[in-house]
């Protein structure tokens, strides 16, 4: 039986165990020059609060900052990514600002023009 007595070890424990550790897992990039990151913290009522995004090699971004608690799950995402547009979903709120789609220029499978032309 696990004392619930102030002061005692078990007690102690029970509040170590309890007591809020952060996730942080070390910001990475991969081969294509996408750099990802995630950080999370918590508290002794399991209430959670963290982001996680990217940012690529053209600089496009995303990062999603968010709260979850006995009041549901709540997300801030500000982008930059084509195709996105302000405004709010569900309990995300979007902070979009794109900018526009890369395009290919005289590359390899660029089409008319390209090293494939005749």
């Amino acid at each position: 039986m696990v004392s619930k007595v102030p002061g005692s070890k078990d007690h102690c424990l029970r509040r170590l165990l309890r007591r809020a550790s952060p996730l942080l897992v070390p910001p990475t990039t991969d081969e294509f020059g996408t750099q990802l990151f995630h950080k999370e913290q918590g508290d002794a009522s399991n209430a959670k609060t963290g982001a996680y995004g990217y940012r690529d090699a053209n600089g496009l971004f995303r990062t999603v900052k968010y709260v979850a608690d006995a009041n549901g799950f709540r997300a801030t995402v500000d982008t930059n990514e084509p195709g996105t547009a302000p405004g709010a979903s569900a309990d995300a709120v979007f902070n979009a600002n794109p900018v526009a789609a890369p395009t290919a220029v005289g590359g390899r499978y660029a089409g008319a023009g390209g090293p494939w032309a005749g």
